[in-house]
């Protein structure tokens, strides 16, 4: 099966710019709710605007994606909405306190949505992959408070052990942390009937 696929660049924390990009687009079968960022550090060391800000993006931007595909997905009475989550949302560790409330969240919100949109024949799936061979790991924004970070040595110490085991799977070609694996797992999702 070929799938036609459109991407357009939107902002999920801004209401105008998922707006913007859903105009465009008559028909939505399939929303992907893909993007997100993690925020690492002791939870002390965050500030609430921080926070406010890994929700904002992880959880309200699932919403905003949503909120605007989901009128179309009524009329025609079908749509499948995919909800990245992660290994994250199902389990805790030091230094990524703020990242799982994110995911717990994205959890909750998710299966709600499914007991919601299911009897208007809408199906919402979650997908929580684990460490893969992507630019999440640098791209982690720290904690601002790096005094209050300092405190934290044995948060600071898991997190290293943890970032080498994750890098030398990277490296293992035998370890399934290809993110094609993810995607593959989209397009089984896509092509599942309902």
């Amino acid at each position: 099966m070929i799938l036609k696929i459109d991407v357009l660049e939107m902002d999920v924390t801004s209401d105008d710019s998922v707006k913007e990009a859903m105009t465009n687009i008559p028909t939505i079968d399939v929303l992907i709710n893909n993007a997100g960022r993690g925020f690492g550090g002791p939870i002390e060391a965050f500030t609430s605007a921080e926070c406010l800000a890994q929700l904002d993006l992880n959880i309200v931007g699932n919403i905003r994606a949503a909120n605007a595909v989901l009128q179309g997905m009524r009329a025609q009475k079908s749509g499948l909405i995919i909800q990245l989550s992660s290994i994250a949302g199902r389990i805790a560790a030091p230094g990524f306190g703020i990242y799982h409330a994110s995911k717990w969240g994205v959890e909750g919100l998710s299966e709600t949505m499914r007991y919601e949109l299911a009897p208007l024949g809408i199906d919402v799936v979650i997908v929580e992959p684990g460490p893969f061979a992507t630019n999440f790991f640098p791209s982690m924004i720290p904690a601002a408070n790096e005094e209050i970070a300092k405190a934290y040595q044995h948060v600071a110490e898991f997190n290293e052990n943890f970032g080498n085991q994750v890098h030398a799977a990277f490296a293992d070609e035998n370890a399934p942390t290809d993110p094609m694996i993810v995607v593959k797992t989209f397009e089984k999702l896509i092509n599942t009937p309902t």
